[in-house]
């Protein structure tokens, strides 16, 4: 597990994790909770896209399922275990830009799109509570924020990445304030406005590839659900969109009666 403070999304988050806590260090009482990490998705080791999944949806061993569209863009949910931070472009698309990437470990990665929904849910469909999940920027798109190319603009101090995390019913609309934003770029402090005072400029100065640049996301603001959709936007329409997700924590079907019953006595 990936040890870094969540980031408080709303008022009511921060509320729930002072009475929540980390799960592994400060549980409830008869709740407990269960993490897909991952670690042990079969990934190839030769041809032409090693350690990447592609073309498949993942199912973990307690049951949830990151779906994938398989098309030309691959679009939705892949495994993967790579980190290249240095290649730029469509060849390094399921690379995390951290250097806490371990070999051993994998990686799931996200590219959305306007005409694929696909969603995080169980196979059997029952809906669940989840708990949190850790992101990172993919190489891909830091270096077309951060540099561009003949076809992507890069970024200034206008521009922004969103995070919507949407908690979603059965037929995957979305659930009434079941819903988390996260402005990827301001919260990740990967740009930082330096005083420089050349010709009058602004420059930015930007956290690097070799930190680690995992983060973790409360989910228990979002209830329970049924599905999990995400998604990113950006201002500007050229920059390639994609992020690397791992360590996604539930409360376990066994114990969501007592987590119900310990939310509706600290409400």
């Amino acid at each position: 597990m990936k040890k870094i403070t969540i980031l408080m999304m709303a008022v009511l988050t921060v509320c729930l994790t002072s009475c929540l806590g980390d799960p592994e260090e400060n549980p409830i009482d008869n709740v407990q909770f269960a993490t897909v990490n991952f670690d042990k998705a079969s990934l190839p080791t030769s041809g032409a896209a090693v350690g990447v999944m592609l073309g498949q949806s993942y199912e973990s061993e307690n049951g949830y399922v990151f779906e994938n569209a398989h098309n030309e863009a691959n679009e939705g949910y892949t495994v993967s275990n790579n980190n290249d931070i240095k290649t730029a472009g469509d060849e390094n698309l399921f690379s995390v830009y951290s250097a806490s990437n371990n070999k051993a470990n994998q990686f799931m990665f996200y590219k959305p799109s306007k005409t694929v929904k696909t969603f995080i849910q169980r196979r059997d469909g029952q809906p669940f509570y989840p708990y949190s999940i850790f992101i990172a920027p993919t190489t891909n798109t830091m270096l077309s924020v951060f540099n561009g190319s003949e076809t992507e603009k890069k970024f200034d101090e206008k521009d922004s990445i969103s995070v919507y995390i949407q908690g979603c019913d059965a037929q995957g609309n979305l659930i009434s304030k079941s819903e988390i934003k996260f402005n990827f770029v301001k919260n990740l402090s990967l740009f930082q406005l330096d005083n420089y005072t050349g010709y009058g400029l602004k420059k930015f100065v930007y956290i690097q590839g070799s930190n680690n640049l995992w983060t973790q996301l409360p989910l228990y603001y979002l209830g329970k659900v049924s599905k999990i959709y995400i998604k990113m936007t950006c201002n500007e329409p050229s920059t390639p969109l994609s992020i690397a997700l791992d360590d996604f924590t539930v409360v376990t079907q066994e114990t969501m009666t007592d987590y119900e019953k310990y939310l509706n006595t600290n409400k």
